[in-house]
């Protein structure tokens, strides 16, 4: 569980820092192209400004691409990962690809009743 929180921590950490370097780069880009403004409070206030639009575009980012992978894993066309299983009457569950007893047990915990 931790490792996994510090997975998705990790990631939306890095399309933030990505977003914010974006940010920036747009932001020195405007700058050499019409001169800083006139006092340096505004110029980092402006700065600021596309340092937090760059963060909120690699939480964007983000948020798509884990929907995308969510929705490419739903529609798989790889379906060994959920294999289909078969209550027989004798409540045992049936499956190609469980071998061992553990997993038997396993997914017999998660089989529901098809009547």
């Amino acid at each position: 569980m931790v490792v996994r929180l510090w997975k998705f921590a990790e990631e939306l950490l890095f399309f933030c820092i990505m977003g914010a370097l974006f940010g920036v780069g747009i932001c020195f880009i405007m700058f050499l192209h019409l001169g800083t403004p006139n006092t340096p409070e505004n110029a980092g206030y402006v700065t600021a400004l596309f340092v937090k639009s760059g963060v909120q575009l690699g939480v964007v980012v983000w948020m798509v691409r884990a929907s995308a992978r969510t929705v490419r894993r739903w529609f798989s066309a790889d379906r060994e990962k959920w294999p289909e299983h078969t209550q027989f009457p004798d409540s045992k569950i049936r499956s190609g690809a469980v071998d061992s007893d553990g997993k038997r047990r396993r997914f017999a915990a998660l089989a529901k009743l098809w009547d």
